[in-house]
């Protein structure tokens, strides 16, 4: 009875590309450094909340730079005596071709270095190239959206030296620490790998990058809801001794958005009418029949004669904030066409980061809960949905419209 082969898979590809993986190594080097040249922004930068794009496009040229058809490594993967096939990243080609594309380099490297004189091991660029594929992937489950970046500044300026990133200069450094290190506990003999070690090795480095990913992501999610951000301002300051100019950074525009905030709830508290015409503008803006103009009224008069200034401020102030902080404009900008426009569109803004948004959704809910409560139990959801996007739309054309 002949002895299973446990290293089937390399010594398939190996016999099949061996030719293949020699004369493509410049071109797969290149395709690799391109990769990492595009992505320097995201790697170079501390901040994990950059997303690190790697498509399935880069995979399709991937396998054209090593000479290999995908179809080609699935079947291999599939005629393997040694897979129990149960899971979707054991059977992934693309994880497979690379991790053994590097393990193929490891074995021939005193080839490659005599043909190519390559200075930087070709084994641990391929194999630090699938830890970039990974991160991107185990960004994509922890970081779905790319979050503010204020936040994310407020948050790296805050960490201390528990987390890893806090150690180090940039994401680049991390991942080619991960790399290094990913086989420690599992010791790998990447010159004679056999099919069920590649599994183990992907996995441990996705569950090692998840978990580095999840720590900071729990801070970030404390801070998004404690609304915790930095927000700065580049101010041109003159000496009028000298008539030199400076720059005075890192002016907290809170002052100003709670003054300006303030001075537009005092209006609209003060204000005896609810206006008219606003209020028709509104209900037109949301494009559905069910809309009532009168129920509308009714709602927006019940808030106004609560004087629940708690709940008036907090929304109005996260209008005000959103246009401030989140698209970077001034209080003196609230007259303009742009406002209406930008400030309108963003209820219809979904799977967002940005706390405004958020805390502005939420406030709409507790209004029409309090004060469209006639409403609640005898009109449907989707009529409850479009209250609140008149109630928003009414207060965005009123701060537009205050002198």
């Amino acid at each position: 009875m002949s002895k299973k082969n446990l290293c089937y898979m390399y010594d398939t590809i190996e016999e099949k590309y061996y030719k293949s993986f020699i004369e493509n190594f410049p071109k797969i080097m290149n395709h690799i450094a391109s990769f990492i040249n595009k992505s320097s922004e995201v790697l170079q930068s501390r901040n994990v909340g950059l997303h690190l794009y790697h498509t399935a496009s880069l995979e399709n040229d991937f396998y054209e730079c090593c000479g290999i058809e995908r179809a080609d490594v699935i079947n291999i993967l599939n005629t393997s005596p040694n897979l129990s096939k149960e899971y979707n990243d054991q059977m992934n080609p693309f994880y497979n071709l690379v991790m053994l594309l590097s393990c193929f380099y490891e074995k021939h490297n005193a080839e490659i270095v005599k043909l190519y004189g390559n200075k930087v091991s070709g084994f641990k660029i391929v194999r630090l190239y699938l830890t970039l594929k990974l991160y991107s992937m185990a960004q994509r489950y922890i970081f779905k959206y790319e979050p503010k970046k204020e936040i994310m500044e407020y948050l790296l300026e805050n960490l201390n030296n528990r987390f890893e990133i806090m150690k180090v200069k940039n994401v680049y450094t991390i991942l080619v620490r991960y790399t290094e290190t990913n086989n420690e506990s599992l010791n790998i003999d990447f010159t004679k790998i056999e099919d069920n070690e590649i599994y183990p090795y992907v996995s441990r480095m996705i569950n090692r990058l998840r978990s580095f990913l999840k720590k900071i992501y729990r801070e970030f999610d404390k801070c998004y809801k404690e609304k915790k951000y930095i927000k700065t301002e580049d101010l041109e300051a003159t000496n009028k001794e000298d008539d030199k100019k400076f720059e005075v950074v890192a002016t907290n525009v809170s002052n100003t958005i709670e003054i300006f905030s303030k001075k537009i709830l005092q209006s609209f508290i003060q204000d005896i009418d609810v206006k008219d015409n606003l209020i028709v503008i509104a209900c037109k803006r949301t494009g559905n029949g069910r809309c009532s103009v009168e129920k509308s009224k009714q709602i927006i008069k019940a808030i106004k004669q609560s004087k629940d200034n708690t709940l008036l401020f907090g929304i109005i102030k996260d209008i005000v904030s959103y246009w401030i902080i989140s698209l970077k404009k001034e209080t003196n900008t609230t007259h303009s066409m742009e406002f209406i426009k930008k400030c309108s569109a963003a209820y219809s803004i979904s799977n967002t980061y940005d706390i405004f948004i958020g805390d502005i959704k939420n406030k709409l809910t507790e209004i029409i809960a309090k004060y469209g409560s006639d409403y609640v139990d005898t009109e449907k959801r989707s009529t409850l949905n479009v209250f609140k996007q008149v109630v928003f739309l009414y207060l965005v054309f009123y701060i537009s419209s205050l002198n």
